[in-house]
């Protein structure tokens, strides 16, 4: 089966992307990649 991911993202390490999602999740932060949905909102 081929990768979902390319080979560079194996050098990343788990706390960079955790990073880049606690921030994406704050509200002020707007997504003009379609973003989170948010139930309730």
């Amino acid at each position: 089966m081929d990768s979902l991911f390319s080979d560079r993202i194996t050098d990343v390490p788990c706390s960079f992307i955790r990073e880049i999602l606690t921030v994406a999740l704050e509200p002020s932060v707007i997504s003009f990649a379609g973003g989170f949905l948010v139930v309730g909102r």
